[in-house]
């Protein structure tokens, strides 16, 4: 008998005992905001607009700063790179440039390097054949951030991932969104 009220005790107040929910992010996230970045680029038409001659454009990942209060996002960002990589890549409207950080460079030396190929005799601008690799014409780099909300036991991390594609003829932005997933946890009664 002692042992059906332990069960049954256990059974009635443990969930309210425990935590749920997470402010971390993980791979179906990432993969989410990757999904909405290449949509809006898809709706946009942005990559249509730098095609030339049905060739597709050709661009260059730099970093996306982790200004969020995640640490673990720096990492993890990986997921949603290898994502817009892959669905921009398929589609056929554009190549990525792999020579030039490929993996995310500082944005203003990464636009520094891409001027700096116009010298350099592996690269034209004009040619697609071998030994003429075409130099980017875009550079995709963004920002991470977080807003944090403590209400009684819950926390509420709103994270943001925007993304940028500039021109890199006039360093000018020419797309832009921003994807924003909100976060909860909540402690249980006795902590957690």
């Amino acid at each position: 008998m002692k042992n059906l009220w332990t069960l049954l005790v256990c059974a009635l107040f443990l969930p309210a005992c425990g935590s749920t929910g997470t402010t971390d992010l993980g791979p179906e996230d990432w993969t989410d905001f990757a999904a909405e970045m290449v949509t809006s680029m898809t709706e946009t038409g942005v990559l249509e607009r730098y095609r030339e001659s049905g060739q597709p454009v050709v661009i260059a990942i730099g970093d996306f700063r982790n200004d969020s209060t995640n640490p673990k996002a720096s990492r993890e960002k990986d997921f949603m790179y290898n994502e817009i990589r892959e669905a921009i890549v398929n589609s056929g409207r554009a190549q990525v440039n792999m020579d030039i950080a490929g993996t995310g460079g500082h944005v203003d030396r990464l636009l520094q390097e891409i001027h700096h190929l116009v010298d350099d005799p592996r690269y034209d601008p004009n040619s697609r054949e071998f030994g003429g690799a075409p130099i980017p014409r875009l550079v995709l780099h963004g920002q991470f951030i977080s807003s944090e909300r403590k209400s009684g036991r819950s926390t509420q991390v709103l994270y943001a991932a925007s993304a940028r594609l500039i021109e890199v003829q006039n360093a000018t932005t020419v797309w832009e969104e921003q994807v924003i997933l909100p976060t909860t946890f909540t402690r249980g009664i006795l902590g957690g």
